[in-house]
């Protein structure tokens, strides 16, 4: 049974994790679950969990730094973060941090909790069963550590040729990095269908003794080996090889893939720092014209704009023909952006985050089966900025075609008063959507998306809202301590309800008070 650690500042949202699934029916213990990702990380030798479950926005130590350092503890954990509207900004880090889900709260239902939670357990058979005996990869294990080898930067490079009987004794070396161009269409099937290309560029490439090929995350790695020589044009020569090559491997799964040629000269010495250049840096690439085979260099430096509020105007727009279905100038506006976009050169993390941002609102402004988590994935596998663009439109038509606004919907839906009426009787206690879904005898899973609906408002946004505006009534009619407010509207801690109460009505219960009585 894996073990479970969740961390959240948000008491109720605690709670309604620990009731929203059956733990134990899938193979799970929250064996550690707290407020702090202080005591978090002082547990974390104890504890030795399989799967993090966080809050990105906690107090201290934010949900990202505690993610990062529970990896450095067990790079096999299995992490899953949580976030509200007002975390737009973490979205970039998350992307880069590879987490297994990205959940905002709006839509955390059991159902969608459950689902990241077996995927993480599937990650976590799958990386029990890659050992050396049982090796899940196609290539064997001697090739799989020449791979970590080169990302760590390693000196033991030329040790794991010989481990896989690769015998190359020429001086010079060449980079390529293999790639299928990113779209809707694939994403699902992405990583099987570059396992595919990855066997058929094998095949194809089976007896070149000069050309070694590897797989790794979500690309293929070609190592050339070779003399430099003034009368043969190496980079001519490796151009029609891989032109051949990507014919071969369409003609066999009928599906497109690019390559990246550094046309630096490398030797051992800078193999593994020149790749890790590339990986780690693919965004100087992004506004390159899509190629089959794109010709770089690890030199090139990138001169990128910040992007500032330059398409804010574009964005309000946007929303507003997504509200009306207006496809036609939904892909309009999309063309103004890429324009500002591609004219500006913007820094391509900014665009990114700027683009999951939008989705992200549109998502909490429609109901709609489209999830952002899979717009997410598509993002970290996009090596131009055609593919973030193309992928982006795609994802704003589905949303705007399956989605439904929250005007329509709350014209459609009532009985907001007996939800007050329930909270009210119980304002004294933490009460979770479960709570209020088991009283309105509805599936838990479904009463999210009805109460999202109803109000435009997760269920635990509504009734902090709702305590506050009581809390507020008690401070001004009453001399009641603001501990014993803080009790009668459900909280045991001052410091939490001053918290609470501040974000929602914009100031301190003391200031609150002081200026109802004025």
């Amino acid at each position: 049974m894996y073990k479970v650690m969740v961390i959240d500042d948000d008491i109720p949202m605690l709670k309604y994790i620990k009731q929203a699934v059956n733990w134990n029916e899938i193979g799970l213990e929250v064996v550690f679950e707290s407020s702090s990702s202080i005591q978090a990380l002082e547990a974390l030798s104890e504890i030795q969990p399989d799967i993090l479950l966080t809050d990105i926005g906690i107090p201290g130590i934010d949900g990202i730094e505690l993610a990062r350092r529970v990896k450095k503890k067990n790079e096999q954990v299995r992490i899953t973060f949580l976030t509200c509207h007002e975390d737009f900004s973490y979205a970039k880090k998350a992307i880069k941090l590879e987490a297994d889900d990205y959940i905002l709260k709006e839509e955390l239902t059991p159902k969608v909790l459950k689902e990241s939670l077996l995927k993480m357990i599937s990650n976590l058979d799958q990386n029990q069963n890659s050992t050396p005996d049982n090796i899940i990869d196609r290539h064997n294990y001697a090739r799989r550590i020449f791979v970590d080898k080169l990302q760590e930067g390693s000196e033991d490079i030329n040790l794991c040729f010989k481990k896989m009987n690769v015998s190359w004794d020429l001086p010079d070396y060449k980079i390529i990095i293999g790639y299928l161009p990113v779209s809707n269409s694939i994403i699902s099937d992405y990583y099987a269908l570059l396992e595919s290309f990855y066997k058929h560029l094998s095949d194809f490439l089976y007896e070149n003794d000069q050309v070694e090929v590897f797989i790794n995350n979500d690309h293929l790695i070609c190592i050339y080996n070779y003399k430099d020589n003034i009368k043969v044009q190496i980079e001519s020569q490796i151009k029609k090889l891989l032109e051949a090559a990507a014919g071969y491997c369409y003609s066999m799964n009928h599906t497109r893939c690019s390559f990246l040629l550094v046309k630096d000269k490398l030797n051992l010495n800078n193999l593994s720092e020149t790749y890790r250049d590339i990986i780690n840096h693919r965004e100087r690439y992004f506004y390159s014209i899509p190629k089959q085979i794109q010709v770089v260099s690890v030199s090139k430096e990138s001169a990128f704009i910040p992007l500032g509020n330059l398409i804010e105007s574009e964005e309000y727009t946007l929303f507003k023909y997504v509200e009306l279905k207006d496809e036609d100038n939904i892909k309009t506006c999309i063309n103004r952006i890429k324009k500002i976009i591609y004219s500006n050169q913007i820094e391509p993390n900014d665009v990114l985050s700027a683009l999951l941002t939008i989705v992200i609102k549109l998502e909490l402004n429609l109901i709609t089966d489209n999830k952002v988590d899979c717009f997410t994935k598509a993002l970290k596998l996009c090596w131009t900025m055609e593919e973030v663009l193309a992928i982006f439109q795609d994802k704003v038509i589905q949303m705007t075609i399956e989605g439904e606004s929250q005007l329509s919907i709350k014209n459609k839906i009532k009985g907001i008063q007996d939800i007050d009426s329930y909270i009210a009787l119980h304002l004294s206690e933490n009460i979770s959507s479960i709570d209020m879904a088991n009283h309105l005898h509805f599936n838990p899973s479904y009463f999210s998306r009805y109460f999202k609906r109803l109000t435009g408002h997760t269920f635990t946004d509504y009734s902090y809202r709702y305590k506050m505006t009581a809390a507020c009534r008690f401070l001004v009619d009453s001399d009641q301590p603001v501990e014993e407010i803080a009790l009668k509207v459900g909280f045991n801690e001052r410091t939490y309800f001053t918290k609470v109460f501040k974000k929602y009505i914009g100031q301190t219960p003391g200031q609150y008070r002081k200026r109802g009585n004025n």
